[in-house]
């Protein structure tokens, strides 16, 4: 009896221990919101959030880069507790994974050579290839709404798409605000470029914003997420970690 007690015991702690645990994924080449650091590392504004929200949880978190489009069937599956890094919450992507409240509120811009684009207009973007990173909402978008118009050029990462933008083989390249103006700050010589804002009512195509995805009917880590947001904007944590990556 006490062997099978003992065995017990042993059974719950290992699993005690293992809900001390949570594992993220993300497409680690989007700066600043998530990126591998000189110590390559999971890093990044997002990863940073969510490292806080941990602590306050009094949780360990560990990260991890994968591909994009292999985050949501990662989670899905139960690979990952969470994904995120530049994740929209949109109607579409809520039909098969969770959200949480979101973390970050974009801003989406078309980053051009301004030789060959000069303003957001049907017009100017007629017979312009775009680059876009593949399986993201900036593809859906030229998709659905220029589908005549704009020649799209599908990318894995939106790094690839902007040297292929210095390369002249694309006119622009749409996506987050804060990655293009990074991108830009890096270049010798920006002369040569232009970030175009999407009008207004382009923006409601985007969603509500960044936020974690994790497995629909993960009610209770989805609570405990989004209680933990709640705690870090309240204590200034968030605040200081905003100014930190987009002062």
């Amino acid at each position: 009896m006490k062997f099978v007690l003992s065995i017990l015991f042993s059974m719950f702690a290992v699993s005690a221990s293992a809900a001390q645990v949570l594992t993220f994924a993300a497409e680690a080449t989007y700066p600043p919101f998530v990126n591998i650091d000189e110590r390559n590392q999971v890093a990044g504004f997002e990863t940073a959030v969510i490292q806080a929200m941990c602590q306050h949880l009094s949780v360990e978190c560990k990260f991890s880069h994968h591909p994009w489009e292999s985050l949501i069937v990662g989670v899905k599956l139960g690979k990952f507790d969470g994904v995120y890094g530049g994740m929209e919450i949109t109607e579409q992507r809520q039909k098969i994974v969770a959200f949480t409240q979101p973390i970050y509120h974009n801003q989406i811009g078309l980053l051009v050579n301004q030789t060959k684009i000069s303003e957001f207009t049907p017009d100017a973007l007629n017979h312009q290839t775009i680059g876009v990173q593949r399986g993201t909402t900036f593809e859906r978008y030229l998709r659905e709404e220029h589908p005549k118009r704009v020649k799209v050029k599908n990318f894995t990462t939106i790094q690839e798409a902007l040297l292929d933008l210095k390369t002249g083989r694309v006119s622009g390249v749409l996506g987050d605000v804060p990655v293009l103006t990074q991108w830009l700050a890096r270049q010798p010589s920006n002369d040569l470029y232009q970030l175009l804002e999407l009008p207004q009512q382009e923006l409601v195509f985007f969603g509500k914003g960044y936020g974690i995805a994790v497995k629909q009917g993960n009610q209770q880590l989805l609570k405990q997420l989004n209680q933990a947001l709640l705690d870090i904007k309240n204590d200034g944590t968030y605040d200081t970690l905003y100014q930190q990556y987009f002062n």
